[in-house]
């Protein structure tokens, strides 16, 4: 997480459904007490046109992912992707995430 800091930062990620590795751009947009707030962009331009953002929540202090907002690899009824938004919820030595953690466009 101390790396989502940085500007610029680049990370390749396979995508299953595609049989591929995509560079993508990780941006963080905001933090608030633990929570830190990102987004994950395709680094190709042309492809940004065409590719959503995923929006991830984290929490600074555990180092785990609270919120994901974004497409899905879950087909739908017709068969095609999903943007889906999930809640983490985790516990810890006897505490409970907030399990309504918004995630901030």
């Amino acid at each position: 997480l101390d790396l989502l800091a940085q500007s610029n930062l680049k990370l390749d990620l396979i995508l299953p459904s595609e049989l591929k590795a995509y560079t993508f751009q990780v941006e963080q947009v905001g933090a608030s007490g633990d929570l830190v707030r990102a987004v994950l962009k395709i680094d190709n331009r042309i492809l940004r046109l065409f590719a959503p953002k995923l929006r991830l929540v984290y929490d600074a202090k555990t180092k785990k992912l609270l919120e994901y907002q974004g497409i899905s690899n879950i087909p739908d009824a017709k068969g095609k992707r999903q943007d889906v938004s999930i809640t983490y919820a985790y516990e810890e030595h006897g505490q409970s995430y907030p399990e309504n953690t918004p995630v901030e466009s």
